[in-house]
């Protein structure tokens, strides 16, 4: 493939002896033309190569088995001769072509159908500058996956979970460092204090924000490269199928070349001419995996011979592909049926690839049969979207459909409705060959990364002066893990900032704010002792549906309640009650019971003016447990009466005797 200094190029040229009559007589070389063979696959994996265009920094290409390039998408950057060399056994690696840090990848060949090639390897590299330049796309609003159940690196839950736990430490400590600052005697008053600890823990919001959205990064980036996978399978099986079906449409039509065939339409009576014309067609069978069967066909449709001698010498072959190729009049002119069942293919669905034999292959006018030759696209189409797969450790599906979406072949019996891809494809008004894209799905909880492309042509074959043309898709999909957007509602933030103009002249109240599910709730901070983290919660038998359980605090059993079960069982979060770490501890009159909330969040402790609760006569139903909404720019507080939570709960406690027994021996009074 390249040149040397005498002007002699290496070539890939595959060769065979030609025999008669049991001596070599000649031989037939095939030159393989690299150039422009991997131009065409270039452009469609990295595109046609357009000056007025971005550049492309990605640069694809083969290599003989010692790395040395033999030809690439961009010779500008790495050109024949050079050598492309990864550690022993990477798969991918920092590469230095010249004075450039590449991060590159290398592949073997995997052989397809047993033929593993001349031993040469393929390669893509990327400038570390622009290797991680991707622009990453969007799971949608509130899409998020759990990354207990899918692919997702399962560090990241990690890495969440301790930026959660470290802002929820910093968070508790400004709420109990608020509630300590309420008897201030600092000539400053516990104004500035408060104001002063809450913007500590927006600074420590703000930075587990940037640490969250990294993470968040992370995943999009790995959810990209999971949409790009699958891209590039599509991509590779509509390559092979194309590939595939173009060598079928020139079989047939060489093979109507052949004048022992030719010999026996134009002598139909003649037994040896009938017995060499299938001796003919077995041979080729031979040699072919491809095929089910090839027959040879007289004008009428009859059959005259076939390869796997399965179909009765006479038998007529009724279907409009018959037809079509008796009408045909050149023999570089050839035919293809309907992808339909026929029992040439034991009633299953197929394609039959046919071509005319003429009375004068010189001058041919008067087609006097045809070779009709039934794919094997069961297998066949199989193994393209098998081998499409790689050896990806991630296990995807794969389907080969027409444009209505009427399934060619899968790999599964999912995601299929009565013949037809369920699967929520783009439909466009124009079929482009060789389009490609890509993307992700929601379907039945699940996130579903796919890639699809349309099939196109290979050389002449299905080109724009083909008279045959058949529009496929393939498309992968790869189930990534189930969303989690329903596990956890989002309350939104809450700010106070609006109250904190200063000059208040109405008499104040210190609310301690905190979120349950999707709403945030406050409290008068006089009736919150302090926050603390709650990980082990004992339940107690047959206990209301609001009593979590019990745990121990400073060496005092205290009492949890779970208070949007109180106020509203539709107010639950989707996530388990238990699962909340973050307890709101109560001041109870007498210190023989303690009673804590177990809440989501904790918010801000602001100094309020008592004109800012507002009362509302819907909020009754609640038994007084509601004392009144506050209404900020972005959000709405619910505040509690805690005097009127305390004596429901009693009522409750009195009315479950065998929560009594762990509860009712200390009041429950304020």
């Amino acid at each position: 493939m390249q040149t040397d200094h005498n002007g002699a190029r290496d070539e890939l040229i595959y060769a065979w002896k030609i025999m008669v009559a049991g001596e070599v007589k000649g031989y037939i070389a095939l030159l393989f033309n690299l150039d422009q063979e991997s131009e065409a696959l270039f452009a469609k994996v990295v595109g046609q190569r357009r000056a007025q265009a971005l550049p492309e920094w990605k640069v694809c290409g083969v290599s003989k088995s010692t790395g040395e390039v033999l030809v690439s998408s961009n010779p500008e950057y790495i050109g024949p001769g050079q050598t492309i060399r990864l550690p022993e056994g990477a798969r991918w690696s920092l590469v230095q072509v010249g004075p450039v840090a590449y991060l590159g990848c290398m592949r073997t060949t995997r052989s397809y159908q047993g033929y593993s090639g001349p031993g040469w390897k393929g390669f893509c590299l990327v400038p570390l500058t622009h290797a991680f330049n991707v622009a990453s796309g969007e799971l949608g609003q509130n899409a998020q996956i759990d990354y207990n159940t899918g692919l997702i690196d399962k560090r990241i839950l990690g890495f969440q979970a301790q930026a959660s736990q470290i802002q929820k430490q910093l968070n508790r400590s400004i709420w109990n460092g608020n509630m300590t600052q309420r008897q201030s005697t600092s000539t400053l008053g516990n104004s500035f204090s408060k104001t002063l600890l809450w913007e500590i823990s927006r600074a420590g919001e703000n930075t587990k924000t940037l640490f969250t959205n990294s993470l968040n990064n992370l995943v999009q980036a790995e959810i990209n490269g999971f949409q790009t996978e699958q891209q590039t399978r599509a991509m590779l099986a509509m390559d092979l199928m194309d590939r595939n079906l173009y060598e079928r449409a020139n079989d047939c039509r060489w093979w109507a070349q052949n004048p022992t065939l030719n010999h026996a339409l134009l002598n139909r009576g003649d037994e040896k001419a009938n017995e060499q014309a299938m001796q003919c067609l077995q041979h080729i069978h031979g040699l072919y995996t491809v095929y089910a069967n090839i027959l040879l066909l007289d004008r009428s449709g009859r059959v005259v011979c076939d390869s796997a001698s399965i179909v009765e010498s006479g038998t007529l072959v009724e279907s409009s592909w018959v037809s079509e190729a008796m009408q045909l009049k050149s023999p570089a002119r050839y035919c293809v049926s309907p992808f339909e069942k026929t029992a040439l293919y034991q009633d299953r669905p197929t394609y039959i690839y046919a071509a005319a034999l003429f009375d004068n292959r010189q001058k041919p006018a008067h087609a006097i049969g045809a070779i009709a030759l039934v794919f094997d696209s069961e297998s066949q189409f199989e193994a393209i979207l098998t081998e499409s797969m790689g050896d990806s450790k991630h296990q995807a599906f794969g389907f080969i459909v027409d444009e209505n979406h009427r399934v060619i072949s899968s790999t599964t019996n999912l995601h299929m409705e009565h013949g037809k891809l369920t699967l929520p494809l783009k439909r466009h008004s124009k079929f482009e060959k060789q389009k490609a894209e890509q993307g992700y799905f929601h379907i039945d909880g699940r996130l579903i990364a796919y890639g699809a492309c349309n099939s196109g042509a290979y050389r002449e074959y299905k080109s724009d002066a083909d008279a045959y043309q058949n529009n496929l898709i393939c498309a992968y999909g790869l189930d990534i893990g189930a969303l989690a957007d329903d596990l956890e509602a989002s309350a939104g933030d809450i700010s106070f900032d609006e109250f904190r103009q200063g000059g208040q002249k109405d008499q104040v109240v210190d609310i301690a704010s905190f979120r349950v599910a999707e709403h945030w709730y406050g409290i008068d901070s006089e009736d919150a002792v302090e926050a603390f983290l709650c990980n082990q919660i004992v339940s107690l038998p047959n206990s209301p549906s609001w009593l979590l359980g019990t745990t121990l605090y400073k060496n005092e059993a205290v009492t949890i309640v779970d208070i949007a079960e109180i106020l509203d069982p539709r107010l639950r979060s989707k996530a388990a009650a238990p699962a909340r770490q973050q307890m709101i501890l109560l001041k109870t009159q007498n210190h023989s019971v303690k009673i804590a909330l177990a809440v989501d969040e904790l918010g801000e402790i602001p100094s309020l003016p008592m004109s800012a609760i507002h009362e509302s006569e819907s909020l009754n139903g609640h038994s007084g447990i509601v004392q009144g909404l506050i209404k900020t720019v972005d959000n709405l507080l619910v505040v509690l009466n805690t005097e009127q939570l305390f004596k429901q709960l009693e009522t409750d406690i009195k009315k479950t005797p065998c929560v009594n027994k762990g509860l009712s021996s200390a009041a429950v009074h304020r």
